[in-house]
Order: C-alpha cells, then structure tokens, then sequence
C-alpha cells in the first residue's frame, strides 16, 4: 500500500543516513519466493494495486439464503508514487483508470504473476533511489533462486534495471555454476542497439524503421551466505561486469588472503561490526 511504501522510503532514508557506501533493497521480490509464500491469492494482504480492494467481496443476499450478490469494491486511481515509476506495465492504466491486475485470486495467470512481481522490484528501486543521499550507491537486491537457465533472474534484472539502480546484489550464489550464470544473464541483457519491433493487431512482430536501445550495463556484486570458494571467486575475476564477491559469514585471515588471490582486483566484502552491513576487506 502507499503507506507501506512511505515506511519504506523512511527506513531506507534512515539507513543512507548512516554514511554507508551503499544501501540494497533487500526485499525477496522474486516470482518462486512469492509463489511458495501464496502471495498471489492471499487475502490476508492489503494491496492498493489491484483492480479491486481487498476484503470488500460479495455481499450476502438477504433474499436467498446461502447466496452472494453485488461486486467487489473496485480501487480508484493509481497511487501518485505508481506514476513515478519509468515503466509502467499494460496492466496499469496511466490515466487515472486504476488497475487491471486481479490479484489476489486462484488460478492466476503467468504473465499476470510475472508482471505483478516485475512492479514490486520496481516499487522498491525506485523507494531506494528516491531515498537517496550524497553519493551512495542504489543496489537493487535480486535472488538466483536456485535458476541455472537465468529466467528467473533475467526477470528481476529487466524490471529493476528500469529505476536506473547503481548495482545489482545478487543473493542465492554459492557455487561456481551459479555465479556463471549470473555472468551469463548480464551478458544476455547488456545494452545493445536492434533494429526497431512493433507487434501489429493481429499479434505479429515485425520489424520497423529505426532502431531501438535495449539491455543495460549494470554491475552485480555476488552475495553469499556462507564463506565462497576459490572457483566462485575466480569467476568473479573473469568478468569485469561482477565488481566484487561478498559473503555473511565472517571470513578468517586465511580465507581473506585466498580470496584476494583468486578474485584479482575485485572487491571483497564480509560482515562489520554493524548488524546486516558487509564491508570491504
């Protein structure tokens, strides 16, 4: 909800206050973590994006026992912060209309979920970013999700590299076929020049004059949960789009020293003295 949201942006702009490098949205956005929790037909949930407002379902009819009538409340405009978000997927009407999404209910569809999930990693971008003070970095938190294939994840660097963050933090990495396929998303989705597309009434692509600008070159930073290993670190070293390798648990001078061998000039980062930060070592 828009309250919701203003906390956020309170709580990130508490956090830039701190003087840190950096701050991550650290929210679990992605589609799998969402699914698994029943986030899309939960109606335990208040939910300002969807068609209808949560809680106000059919009414009983006093004059059938046992039967509903009416229809939900439906929600009225978008809230102001939705409009100042730089892409705004089809489900949501810019001009005042409110929304199309249908959520929550049973059964909904993919691209619904998809697009529903790509607005919430937006949502917390653009919270950061507006958050924002001095010279610290923007990072966006995306999640592997355990999706060698990169999916998953070309789903959640595709909606926040539309709020322009500084970073992606990449969560879920712990070996080095992971981290590969963190590479290899980045590589897929880097900025590049096409010639222009356009889908006609009857659902056909073809192409167009002109060209169009897609992708973006975006750093990611690798986070892991316990102390990576030498393989996940050289992997970093090969590719100069993943700037650096961090991990929670706390590394020994030992694993530091290795570390640094592995990782050439790349960063690497572990637990500070303070609770939920990561420094450079």
């Amino acid at each position: 909800t828009a309250g919701a949201r203003q906390s956020l942006r309170e709580q990130f702009a508490s956090t830039f206050q701190t003087g840190a490098a950096g701050v991550c949205t650290a929210l679990p956005t992605s589609r799998p973590f969402l699914e698994s929790s029943n986030f899309f037909e939960t109606l335990d949930l208040d939910n300002d994006l969807s068609y209808y407002s949560i809680g106000t379902t059919y009414r009983e009819n006093p004059d059938l026992p046992g039967a509903v009538t009416g229809l939900p409340t439906l929600q009225g405009s978008p809230p102001e912060d939705i409009l100042s978000l730089a892409k705004i997927e089809t489900h949501l009407y810019r001009g005042g209309a409110g929304m199309r999404y249908c959520i929550p209910r049973l059964g909904v569809s993919y691209g619904e979920r998809k697009e529903f999930t790509a607005l919430l990693c937006q949502l917390a971008v653009n919270a950061l970013r507006e958050s924002r003070e001095g010279a610290a970095a923007v990072c966006a938190t995306v999640h592997l999700a355990g999706d060698l294939s990169g999916g998953i994840l070309d789903e959640q660097l595709q909606a926040a590299a539309t709020e322009s963050p500084d970073l992606f933090v990449v969560e879920g990495v712990t070996t080095a076929a992971e981290a590969e396929a963190v590479a290899a998303a980045l590589e897929r989705n880097k900025a590049a020049t096409v010639p222009h597309t356009y889908v006609t009434a009857t659902g056909l692509t073809k192409t167009g004059e002109g060209t169009d600008e897609v992708g973006f070159d975006i750093p990611a930073l690798l986070l892991c949960e316990s102390a990576p290993g030498e393989d996940v670190a050289r992997v970093v070293s090969a590719d100069e789009r993943l700037v650096g390798l961090a991990s929670l648990e706390a590394l020994g001078e030992g694993d530091v020293a290795r570390l640094h061998a592995a990782l050439g000039g790349a960063a690497l980062l572990a637990p500070s003295q303070e609770a939920g930060e990561v420094a450079v070592v």
